[in-house]
């Protein structure tokens, strides 16, 4: 009995697929005008996406978003050619009618859409987003609690500060080795926390001298197998 309870309860869970999109490529359109949708475009925009907004009427909000190049407002009742050119579709309307309408379109064509009445009726969701100097990271839940997502990735980005510079050091390194032959062999030894811990004391350029000639590895490169 409890083993088909089991079953069951693991069938119901969602999980979830995450990707990284060149946000300066993408292009968004959002359909609605109120405050869920402002929230959608203004988060869309500061990570540089192209974003369009489509509404009949707009919530005087968006305009503390006029002067940004890379937001469009358009006064408009839905049509499916807004959809077409864009990679992603926010919808955050209350008409039913027209919420169901949007979604065929999109499936029909392929589009990834956001539903901001309920978030498991979509086919993305927006996570909490930090990003750093040479780190960048998200979360949400599992059950979409959006103020426990900030919580969570503040907890998270304070552990990371301690991580940021030397995870720009040793990119810095690997675009160094990158032609190497030994290059993997390199970046497992200074992807490590022994190396994190010798670069914390400042004494990482002295273990490199010690295994690889130095932060230039003049040294065993000059051994390089042809």
């Amino acid at each position: 009995m409890s083993e088909n309870n089991r079953k069951n309860i693991l069938s119901s869970e969602l999980k979830y697929t995450f990707i990284s999109l060149l946000s300066h490529k993408i292009s968004v359109v959002i359909i609605g005008g109120g405050k869920a949708s402002f929230i959608k475009c203004k988060s869309f925009a500061e990570k540089n996406c192209n974003v369009l907004v489509l509404s009949k009427k707009f919530n005087p909000i968006f305009n503390s978003l006029e002067n940004l190049a890379n937001v469009e407002l358009i006064q408009d009742y839905y049509k499916k050619s807004y959809i077409i050119d864009k990679h992603l579709v926010v919808i955050a309307v209350d008409d039913k009618k027209v919420n169901k309408r949007i979604k065929e379109d999109c499936e029909n064509n392929y589009k990834l859409y956001l539903d901001c009445s309920n978030f498991k009726n979509g086919l993305f969701i927006t996570p909490m987003q930090k990003q750093m100097k040479s780190l960048s990271f998200s979360i949400h839940t599992n059950a979409g609690n959006p103020k426990a997502s900030i919580l969570l990735a503040n907890s998270i980005e304070d552990k990371l500060n301690d991580y940021d510079d030397f995870i720009e050091y040793i990119s810095g390194l690997r675009e160094k080795v990158r032609k190497l032959h030994y290059k993997d062999e390199f970046m497992n030894f200074v992807s490590t926390e022994d190396f994190k811990f010798f670069y914390s004391k400042g004494v990482h350029k002295k273990v490199l001298s010690m295994y690889y000639g130095g932060d230039n590895f003049e040294f065993k490169n000059c051994y390089q197998e042809e």
